[in-house]
């Protein structure tokens, strides 16, 4: 039985090509690890044909310039029948750490069943590969749909679980389970690059041991950024501190600071999600379309936009669709999302929770569900009626979602956030984990207030406890005064305002 391995690099960037470990690069690396395995005969790496992809001893290069996943599957069908295998090794040219002992077990399952498809679950993702019958490739060509797969991870199960009970499915479980961690050994970011390094004597057998011994390492470049553009919003409702102030203040972040904050960000974490509001309404900002602008034409950085969608009209969703069609975020995979902050399905329980007469809460209510259901045509798939789930909405919860999950298929549902009881508790439940972990807000977020002062949650952002200030300091030192306090988390260490906050548990993505 002939084996080959596939190695798709596709999604290839230059933190790949960046020497790693003994002067190897990622790419060097797992083709080593492969090439040392007996019962592999060839390697071939996949690449697009605009990619500086280096010549290695033993491989082939197959050059794609269509990407959807029917070419890519046909192009990989092609090479098996030219090759003669009968199985495929598919793996990712920038994952390191593949561990070739893992591979060998989930070679023997696949063989030992007659797999068509063999997997490993509950591992760090790029730890092993997926074992594919060759025959395979051509079937799921044939059902492919037209998806870019150059940013999928998971482009061969995304098309098997169209119709899973069709294929002969194998999987190898981890002993644990830490797919909760989210971990990607994948070289493809500064942030996963350095991760990499952390970890290079990692493997199927020693994993869970390591992460849990290096949680330290696991703080890294932040992969998400919200700039409160504008501190005031268009509802005072009951879960934003501003409910809490007499007179709160009104203050705007600059453009050219807003500019000089995304250029810094963007250098410093070269990927990741920016949000243009924390508390505050982004649509409140006279220079917003600017800003939009701006943040658009930064490459690998997706976008969030977070609104009550009263300060919105056609006119203005017209010129922001515009403005993403052609951003050089969107020619790189990134996506524009709306987070729509509805919370009510009646106007009596948005009056209740907006301080709004039933009668200014029934125009407001009826116009944010316009607004998103226009967002929804430029926009679609990436609109997110949101509920803030607390005592004062509960009987609105079912209603609403049955019906945005008729209008758009989808509803976001987020639990109440008491800022570290800053406000009073209105949790309608406790959905805390039994075993407490590590904070993911300090691990991977920051908070920018309009003077470029940076929090590390939104709790510190509510009690004013600043970190440090992008203008004036670089992020790597406002990052290292955070670092201790997340090793605090690591050792079960609380101050008061974390013991009493449970957005721990929560995650942006």
């Amino acid at each position: 039985m002939k084996t080959i391995v596939i190695l798709n690099a596709l999604p290839i960037n230059n933190w790949a090509l960046e020497p790693i470990e003994d002067a190897y690069s990622s790419l060097e690396l797992v083709v080593k690890k492969f090439s040392r395995l007996e019962q592999v005969s060839e390697v071939v790496i996949l690449v697009a044909e605009d990619t500086v992809c280096p010549t290695l001893e033993h491989t082939k290069i197959v050059r794609l310039n269509e990407y959807s996943s029917k070419t890519v599957f046909s192009s990989i069908a092609t090479c098996t029948h030219d090759l003669g295998a009968d199985t495929v090794l598919f793996a990712y040219a920038d994952a390191p750490l593949v561990d070739v002992s893992l591979v060998c077990s989930l070679l023997e399952t696949h063989s030992e069943y007659k797999s068509e498809y063999t997997f490993a679950e509950g591992y760090p993702v790029g730890l092993g590969c997926e074992v594919v019958a060759s025959g395979l490739f051509s079937i799921l060509a044939h059902v492919s749909s037209a998806k870019d797969i150059r940013y999928s991870r998971e482009c061969i199960f995304d098309v098997l679980k169209q119709n899973i009970n069709s294929y002969d499915i194998e999987v190898v479980v981890a002993p644990e389970n830490v797919q909760e961690l989210r971990l990607e050994f994948f070289a493809h970011t500064k942030r996963n690059y350095a991760l990499c390094k952390n970890f290079l004597d990692i493997t199927g057998e020693n994993y869970s041991k390591l992460i849990m011994e290096r949680q330290d390492a696991l703080f890294g470049v932040p992969a998400f950024y919200a700039l409160e553009l504008c501190s005031q919003p268009s509802v005072y409702k009951c879960y934003l501190p501003q409910a809490l102030q007499k007179q709160p203040e009104k203050t705007y972040m600059s453009v050219d600071h807003a500019k000089m904050i995304v250029d810094r960000i963007t250098e410093y974490s070269c990927d990741g999600v920016i949000s243009l509001s924390i508390f505050g309404e982004p649509f409140l900002h006279p220079d917003i379309i600017e800003i939009i602008t701006y943040c658009a034409q930064k490459k690998h950085f997706s976008l969030m936009l977070e609104t009550a969608g009263l300060d919105l009209n056609r006119e203005l969703i017209e010129k922001i669709h515009r403005v993403w069609e052609h951003s050089e975020a969107r020619k790189s995979g990134c996506v524009l999302s709306w987070v729509i902050c509805l919370d009510a399905n009646n106007p009596q329980t948005y009056s209740g929770i907006s301080n709004l007469t039933e009668s200014e809460a029934t125009k407001a209510l009826d116009k944010a569900k316009e607004c998103t259901i226009l967002l929804n045509e430029f926009f679609d798939g990436d609109v997110y009626p949101q509920f803030i789930r607390m005592n004062e909405n509960e009987c609105d919860l079912e209603p609403f979602y049955r019906f945005w999950k008729e209008k758009l298929n989808k509803a976001l549902i987020q639990k109440y956030d008491s800022l570290s009881m800053l406000l009073p508790n209105r949790c309608v439940a406790d959905l805390s984990p039994l075993t407490r972990n590590p904070c993911w807000h300090l691990k991977r977020d920051l908070y920018i207030l309009p003077s470029g002062e940076v929090c590390a949650c939104r709790s510190k952002v509510a009690s004013k406890m600043v970190s440090g200030n992008i203008l004036t300091e670089d992020l790597h030192t406002i990052r290292n005064r955070i670092f201790p306090l997340y090793c605090e988390h690591v050792g079960k260490t609380y101050s008061s305002q974390c013991e009493n906050c449970d957005e721990y548990y929560t995650f942006n993505f």
